[in-house]
């Protein structure tokens, strides 16, 4: 266990059922833009082993989703990311991509799942400064999500990001203020 760095990142949101899990994970940091996102992770039960992907998504973006999909008008969102210097064994380019989309049905038809979400994981290529293309896929987790727990999650993320950004701007102005009181004693 020594030397060993494993951050414990707080739960924000989870859903569960017999063959997946999908959540979100606080990576916020404020002090450093770089580093400031949400953790999505899918897992598939239902393969053996499990398969487990993970994608950082920015906050912003992340609002920007969760908005559309509480007024109703969401319809699908791809992100394509990757690292140049990966953690993986054989030390080739990461590249990871996230799909939120909502399926329609005839009219009239009601689907129970209308959300679906992928993340996909593979080795990457890369195309130009700090960009990275997918080569070869080799993980990936989709997952269906009734309309009332994609509301749930976007509401859920929304809410806690801005918490977030409210505790820090305050920690900010409260820090101005101390200053400003030092220096006129």
């Amino acid at each position: 266990m020594a030397n060993q760095t494993q951050i414990q990142r707080e739960q924000i949101f989870v859903v569960k059922t017999n063959k997946n899990v999908f959540e979100a994970l606080d990576a916020l940091n404020a002090e450093n833009e770089k580093f400031n996102k949400i953790q999505l992770n899918l897992v598939d039960y239902a393969k053996t082993p499990s398969v487990f992907v993970s994608h950082s998504i920015n906050p912003d973006v992340l609002k920007v989703l969760a908005t559309d999909i509480l007024q109703g008008t969401f319809t699908d969102y791809a992100e394509y990311k990757g690292s140049a210097q990966s953690k993986r064994p054989d030390g080739k380019p990461e590249a990871r991509v996230l799909k939120i989309m909502k399926r329609s049905g005839k009219p009239g038809e009601k689907i129970n799942y209308p959300f679906a979400i992928t993340i996909s994981v593979g080795e990457g290529q890369v195309i130009r400064q700090g960009a990275v293309k997918m080569v070869k896929q080799e993980q990936s987790v989709n997952m269906l999500l009734s309309e009332m727990d994609m509301k749930r999650f976007a509401i859920t993320a929304l809410d806690y990001i801005r918490n977030f950004e409210a505790y820090h701007q305050f920690q900010k102005i409260r820090e101005k203020g101390a200053k400003a009181g030092q220096k006129g004693a």
